[in-house]
């Protein structure tokens, strides 16, 4: 059975950096495809099925522009509704944990069942438990 993140709010957000091809790697293990656009340099990434989005601007860390040398400087994260739960644990086997910054986030699982305080510091996952 899914359960699902019925609420999520991003506290902070500081300097926070996705690797794109982790973030495809991520959303491709779900068989899902990503959707993306971009408005005056500012990418917006869809999660599939309504399940948040991520936002921010691209940023080449090399020469020679090649998948794993692009990040995603996060600017705005959300994540939530149906089947939020496989999502977040695709984030946390191929996302989180490469990340470098911060973003804490207050996120409540089913209308209140679980409800704790993420945090992502340079790839270490926190999750601290509010009730």
């Amino acid at each position: 059975m899914s359960y699902n993140i019925s609420a999520w709010h991003t506290k902070e957000l500081e300097d926070f950096r996705i690797n794109v091809a982790d973030l495809k790697t991520a959303v491709n293990s779900l068989k899902y495809d990503l959707e993306m656009t971009l408005e005056d340099e500012v990418v917006r990434f869809k999660l599939p099925d309504e399940h948040g989005e991520i936002v921010g601007t691209l940023h080449d860390t090399g020469e020679i522009s090649t998948p794993d040398q692009t990040w995603l400087h996060v600017t705005e994260f959300e994540m939530g509704s149906i089947y939020s739960q496989a999502v977040f644990n695709a984030f946390k086997e191929h996302v989180f944990r490469k990340t470098s910054g911060l973003l804490k986030a207050l996120v409540v699982w089913e209308g209140g069942d679980s409800i704790y305080d993420l945090i992502i510091n340079d790839g270490k996952v926190t999750e601290i438990s509010l009730i």
